[in-house]
């Protein structure tokens, strides 16, 4: 499973951003609101209170223009049309992915990171640490959900995910056959599969046998009939 990526431009706004992974887009976003000063605008009432007179109704009008702007300009065409014309679009988008109002997309930002969680798999030769970050990332996603993964689940996870190379079966043999699995938090397997990963390139080097070379045969060279 290819991992979802959210493309800034130059002043760390995200472009044509579609729904995908909205706790980055949201977390960014803050960033920019927060750079700009306008938390306090968006953080605000999504409407002017009745009893406001003309000119608190204009600074309430422009205030939220000026939040527009960078919100609109990171949206996807599609996605812009369907907030643009809301009084507060950030706290309508609030609304479409946080699932306050709509069950359907509660439901589906629950099923993202729990198939995340299942189906990621690691590749001979990617990149373990953007592979970890992803899996963390659906357990702290399924976790500010209230869907949480528990530990001994997020553990099989994280180890199932691995390649079959013998430095990671060996991981998974004494993980899984020891006596007391509790030990071992997601952290700590975390720490163990870097500590894995450094072992086995330590081990291929030149001059040593690679992790699936047979023992006592130098690598590259054909067994002998």
């Amino acid at each position: 499973m290819s991992d979802t990526t959210v493309s800034l431009d130059k002043k760390g706004i995200p472009v044509n951003w579609n729904g995908d992974d909205w706790s980055f887009y949201k977390c960014t976003m803050r960033n920019v609101f927060e750079k700009e000063l306008l938390d306090e605008i968006i953080d605000g009432p999504g409407r002017v209170d009745s009893s406001a007179d003309a000119v608190e109704k204009k600074e309430f009008k422009q205030n939220q223009a000026k939040a527009k702007l960078p919100i609109q300009s990171s949206l996807s065409s599609s996605l812009a049309r369907q907030v643009m014309h809301q009084t507060s679009m950030w706290q309508e988008l609030c609304i479409m992915f946080d699932g306050e109002r709509n069950a359907a997309v509660a439901a589906q930002q629950v099923y993202r990171p729990q198939k995340t969680s299942h189906t990621t798999q690691l590749k001979n030769g990617s990149d373990l640490r953007n592979h970890l970050y992803v899996m963390f990332d659906a357990y702290d996603r399924l976790k500010a959900l209230k869907e949480p993964v528990s530990d001994g689940q997020m553990v099989d996870s994280l180890l199932r995910s691995l390649p079959g190379k013998i430095c990671y079966n060996e991981l998974r043999r004494k993980v899984f056959f020891s006596i007391d699995m509790t030990k071992y938090t997601p952290k700590l397997i975390k720490e163990m599969i870097l500590t894995t990963q450094v072992c086995s390139q330590d081990w291929v080097q030149p001059g040593r046998r690679g992790d699936d070379q047979v023992k006592g045969e130098p690598k590259g060279n054909p067994r002998k009939s």
